[in-house]
């Protein structure tokens, strides 16, 4: 995913006698722009997604910078890149995991799945689900694939009433083609731009208070 920087090289050098206090001055200004994104990128998250999980929320991170390095990033962690990457790029998402589990492409919520507060089948459930449909019982209730005598597609169905009717609870599809809608790049871009200089100046006049 994109990394924005902010190259300080030639603010450090325009401070001429002074510059032995530049670098942490730098430094601080740089960790402040990064957590100043992060925020930013979490403020987008909940605009681009509706009611998105903690897990979501918590996507992004940043690296400080320090006096020998002056540059700091800010980036969405590893594990929440997996499934966000086609939200920045757009095209088409990876499987989850409990996807591959199931071994049947995408997964989306059919008419008879109940949700949680964020859309989504628990965890609990989906466990549930896949404990069910490895075992060998003949009276499970759910099943996987296209029932019989009926036009309904590839899907996870369970028994309901009696057994009496069937209802998808996850349907498969064998693409997702996503078109980019979190505006990661941008955001921190803007970021930093808006809020660079108010930081450097800050910064120094803290350099300067401290130094000894």
């Amino acid at each position: 995913m994109a990394t924005v920087r902010v190259d300080v090289s030639g603010v450090v050098q325009g401070f001429g006698l002074q510059q032995r206090q530049m670098p942490f001055a730098a430094a601080t200004a740089l960790t402040r722009l990064a957590r100043l994104a992060r925020e930013a990128e979490t403020a987008e998250i909940v605009r681009a997604f509706d009611n998105p999980v903690p897990f979501t929320r918590s996507a992004v991170g940043t690296t400080s910078a320090s006096k020998t390095l002056l540059e700091s990033s800010v980036f969405v962690k590893d594990r929440q890149a997996r499934y966000l990457r086609t939200e920045v790029e757009g095209g088409q998402r990876e499987l989850k995991t409990f996807e591959k589990l199931f071994g049947k492409g995408i997964a989306l919520p059919g008419t008879g799945a109940k949700l949680n507060q964020y859309g989504n089948l628990t965890r609990a459930t989906i466990k549930r689900i896949a404990a069910e449909l490895n075992s060998s019982g003949k009276a499970r209730r759910y099943f996987m694939g296209k029932p019989r005598g009926h036009i309904l597609p590839e899907a996870i169905y369970a028994r309901v009433d009696g057994n009496s009717k069937i209802v998808p609870l996850l349907v498969f599809t064998t693409r997702a083609q996503y078109e980019k809608r979190l505006r990661f790049s941008e955001v921190a871009e803007l970021t930093a731009r808006a809020n660079f200089e108010r930081e450097m100046l800050q910064a120094w006049q803290q350099a300067l208070a401290t130094a000894r």
